[in-house]
């Protein structure tokens, strides 16, 4: 009996075996995801140091409210080793660095505190954007290569208390124009209509979220700017790191949060951007942008920030890494970036780092560092992290210098539309919000607000 149990058994078993081999392949789901890498066109380029342009599209002098003589702050960029610069002075349209752009009025006080505004020479022009102008031993500078000039740079809404501010290139609108309170939109649409682009600039410092970074997590703040890019393609981007990011420390968290709000309709994503924002020289070199070009023109400069083939480097990031860390000598650079869509991988090689990290949604997928032979590689496998991955993935590269972020990869799953956050307001609250955003953007109100918390 116990015989012909155990050999029924096996039969038994044998059949679910046969039976189970057979079972159709949909009974097994795999993720697989269609990357979109932003370095795609440039990947081949990443290996050789002399395509890697230094570049700032954000800075200033007393041509606006800086403390810097104009002609010093070029020479201080310069000495610094960079190639690409653009300034964005507060309500000024800038002009090739040999011809003096249009002072606002207002900003006639720079001669009764003493300051000047010099330009430079064409002789001076023509060396420092063609790499011959002397530059002190102890510069930074090390190569031949000149500094190019981007003119048609702003910076808008330039009288704000809320500090609104946005960056527009390459249009003619905004020399002189006042801006309103609050007024992003005003400036991104203004400078769409020019026919140029814009990047916001430091929202951390508009929402006040380097002390509060659930300010960057707010619903109403994710919507807000997650808003205004769907709604103009001519806005690239925002800044994520600024200067010694005081008040940007919070801006990558708004980032993760924009980027799931916007990516999952499918249409665009949002670029990281990293500018000096320098008003005196010991700002020059705090954060940049590390540009890849197979070679400089303003064409080229264009389609980089439209196609974000650019990393965000800084020397300080406070919520990537202790508050009093500063970052000293070579930053970290990528140097190889591959993309399998097939397998769903990502690998990146980089220098002067000691680690690589990958981010989704705020959260540290997985890290790599320095392996024996001195190098650092590491690849993701997105299907690992199923879980964990809404619509993008990112990394950043830490070093003794200081930090690199990369733009993100877009992951489509084939479903990302199930992540969109849709905005449930009405009609009519949508109605009461822009009604109270107008009426908070006068002028006559911001003064009031803002004296009343100084006194209160």
């Amino acid at each position: 009996m116990k015989k012909m149990f155990k050999k029924s058994l096996s039969l038994f078993l044998g059949i679910l075996l046969i039976a189970g081999s057979s079972l159709p392949a949909f009974a097994v789901s795999t993720v697989d995801y269609k990357i979109s890498n932003p370095y795609k066109d440039v990947e081949q380029l990443l290996s050789d140091p002399s395509n890697h342009y230094k570049t700032n599209l954000h800075t200033h002098s007393t041509i606006s409210d800086a403390s810097e003589d104009y002609a010093v702050m070029i020479k201080g960029y310069y000495d610094n080793g960079f190639d690409i610069l653009a300034f964005a002075d507060h309500g000024v349209i800038g002009k090739n660095w040999n011809e003096k752009p249009n002072q606002p009025p207002l900003y006639l006080y720079q001669y009764i505190a003493g300051r000047k505004v010099t330009t430079l020479t064409d002789d001076e022009f023509n060396a420092i954007t063609g790499g011959t102008y002397a530059f002190p031993e102890a510069s930074g500078r090390t190569g031949g290569r000149g500094l190019n000039c981007v003119p048609s740079a702003i910076e808008l809404n330039m009288v704000t208390m809320t500090k609104s501010h946005v960056n527009g290139y390459f249009c003619d609108f905004g020399q002189g124009d006042i801006g309103f309170e609050n007024g992003y939109e005003y400036a991104v649409k203004n400078v769409e209509k020019a026919g140029g682009i814009s990047v916001i600039n430091h929202p951390g410092d508009w929402l006040g979220s380097a002390k509060h970074p659930e300010k960057a997590r707010d619903i109403k703040n994710v919507r807000y700017f997650g808003n205004i890019f769907n709604s103009y393609n001519s806005c690239l981007g925002m800044e994520i790191l600024n200067r010694v990011d005081s008040v940007t420390s919070s801006d990558r968290i708004l980032w993760d949060q924009v980027l799931q709000y916007v990516i999952p309709r499918g249409e665009r994503t949002v670029w990281g951007f990293g500018n000096s924002d320098a008003h005196k020289l010991s700002d020059i070199d705090t954060s940049y942008m590390d540009f890849i070009l197979p070679e400089y023109s303003i064409e080229n400069v264009k389609k980089t920030m439209k196609n974000g083939n650019f990393f965000v480097v800084g020397r300080r990031a406070r919520k990537e890494m202790p508050d009093d860390f500063v970052g000293e000598g070579p930053l970290p650079r990528v140097t190889g970036i591959t993309v399998d869509d097939e397998n769903d991988t990502i690998t990146v090689t980089a220098e002067n780092a000691d680690k690589i990290q990958w981010i989704a949604n705020e959260k540290i997928l997985e890290e790599a560092t320095v392996n024996e032979g001195g190098k650092i590689i590491s690849e993701i496998k997105l299907r690992e992290h199923s879980d964990d991955i809404t619509c993008y993935v990112r990394f950043q590269l830490i070093g003794e210098g200081g930090i690199c972020f990369s733009q993100p990869f877009t992951c489509d799953d084939g479903n990302m539309a199930r992540f969109i956050i849709e905005d449930n307001r009405t009609d009519m609250q949508k109605f009461l919000d822009k009604l109270v955003h107008i009426l908070s953007s006068m002028r006559i109100y911001v003064v009031f607000q803002e004296l009343y918390r100084k006194i209160f």
